[in-house]
């Protein structure tokens, strides 16, 4: 949790008896607002005299330099009696950390982390309440490759979810079946229809979302068959999964293997639906509406076509009264993302599409934008225009989960595959106008040392954290809210 918690007046006991005296049964005032949240929970008080892990490892700073629990000691010392300098620091510091701790996920707020695949997909969501959720999987990074710039996210998600002590998350989604989307699935995920993909220190799904599509194509290989085959058994036994759109190949495939559609009926979300399991007044403060798939879009073409029948969502968190929206765009098409708008303004829900963190879609790609691409900038289409330019909220963040932006007139400026330069001019100005920033995964901080990128959501809106591309994540510098 970055930054450093609000001051708190908390007063606790430690009902234990003290060898040195003076921290037996005395009550003590916790001050944890000088206690950075990031040590909580880090603090080995079983063993070296109570020592915190971080002061062993030398993370502190040396006497002399400004610190928070420093400044604690300096200002309201503990008693003299029994008691050395170190250990009164020592003793101080602890009980301020369990205060902390006590405070617990009532401080926590929602974040979201953004991670440097090049044209690949993996966003991790951190919610109010200590659950977990992964928006894709797609671990694209080439170890053989002493070069490649992209992150090893096994590694970083496994590290994120040890200082959580899990081996699960809550929920993990797949928007569609794509390799950038859920490549590595099979080595990464504890998958329940094979025991292959069975053992010691895989990672656990409790709800596996997916488009209907991911259930009903057919030919998939590689990652994309297994996510299928994974889906296919959660439906078929009725646990653990949510399918989005109920297209009518949907119920003849159920039909298939003795089963009605009514049967799994809570076990689908249709576009225009809310998902159950969340809302902004229970203890995560988050809601998801559905925006796509349409189940009719799917009976009228007859084929799947995998992007156009993707998972589009608007996520909702609800911090200190105010509501922070984002828009994931999966790697949907301007037509697409036009007739979302369509029917969205046409049910009177136009505020389902207000964003202030938008995942710009298919990887920074002009087609999501328009039909040409354009010289300079791509010209957006009129409900894409609404979306971007009416919807955005001011002090907004996109971001583009995608390669550098390339310099005009490189061999990358020519290249077919997004991302597309004149798409990212477009993003660039509706950013500029409203005062807000455009941002790319392989570029954040820097594209010599991409790091992930993440947006904490708080009471002033949607708030950029800064990682030091030298430092790493030791170094976390919050810039100004998004307050729209």
């Amino acid at each position: 949790m970055p930054g450093i918690s609000r001051r708190t007046n908390n007063v606790e006991k430690d009902s234990r008896s003290s060898p040195q005296g003076g921290l037996g049964d005395t009550p003590r005032r916790c001050h944890s607002s000088w206690i950075d949240p990031r040590y909580a929970g880090r603090c080995n008080e079983g063993g070296a005299r109570n020592r915190c892990s971080r002061t062993r490892r030398g993370h502190h700073p040396p006497s002399g330099r400004s610190h928070p629990g420093l400044q604690f000691l300096r200002q309201r010392p503990f008693p003299a009696e029994g008691l050395t300098a170190q250990s009164r620091f020592q003793g101080r510091f602890c009980s301020a950390v369990r205060g902390s701790q006590s405070q617990g996920l009532r401080n926590m707020t929602a974040k979201l982390t953004f991670h440097p695949l090049g044209n690949a997909d993996c966003t991790r969501i951190d919610f109010s309440d200590g659950k977990k959720m992964l928006v894709d999987y797609a671990d694209m990074r080439n170890d053989n490759n002493p070069y490649d710039k992209r992150i090893d996210l096994p590694v970083e998600l496994k590290a994120d979810l040890r200082a959580a002590n899990r081996d699960n998350y809550d929920v993990v989604c797949f928007t569609h079946l794509d390799d950038d989307h859920c490549c590595g699935t099979g080595d990464f995920f504890w998958l329940d229809h094979a025991a292959k993909y069975q053992g010691e220190g895989r990672i656990k799904i409790k709800e596996l979302w997916v488009p209907a599509a991911a259930i009903l194509e057919d030919g998939c290989d590689d990652s994309a068959r297994i996510v299928r085959q994974e889906a296919r058994h959660r439906l078929r036994q009725g646990y653990g999964i949510r399918v989005f759109s109920r297209p009518k190949k949907l119920a003849d495939w159920l039909a298939k293997q003795g089963l009605s559609l009514e049967s799994r009926a809570h076990l689908i979300t249709d576009a225009g639906q809310y998902v159950p399991g969340f809302s902004k007044f229970g203890p995560e403060r988050a809601e998801f509406f559905i925006h796509s798939p349409f189940g009719w879009r799917q009976n009228e073409n007859g084929i799947i076509d995998r992007n156009q029948d993707s998972i589009v969502f608007q996520a909702t968190f609800l911090e200190g009264g105010r509501e922070t929206y984002a828009l994931f765009m999966s790697d949907i098409h301007a037509d697409s993302i036009d007739q979302i708008v369509l029917t969205t303004k046409r049910h009177g829900h136009e505020d389902r599409l207000l964003w202030d963190i938008f995942k710009v879609p298919h990887h920074c790609s002009y087609t999501a934008i328009g039909w040409t691409k354009g010289e300079d900038e791509t010209q957006p289409t009129e409900h894409v225009e609404w979306l971007c330019e009416t919807q955005g909220r001011d002090r907004h963040i996109m971001v583009s989960t995608s390669k550098p932006m390339p310099l005009k007139g490189t061999l990358e400026d020519a290249d077919v595959q997004p991302p597309h330069r004149q798409a990212g001019n477009y993003y660039k100005a509706v950013a500029r106008r409203a005062d807000g920033s455009f941002k790319v995964t392989m570029e954040s901080p820097t594209a010599a040392h991409p790091k992930p990128m993440s947006i904490e959501v708080t009471s002033r809106g949607a708030q950029l954290l800064t990682v030091s591309a030298v430092a790493g994540a030791a170094s976390i510098i919050a810039t100004p809210a998004r307050a729209g």
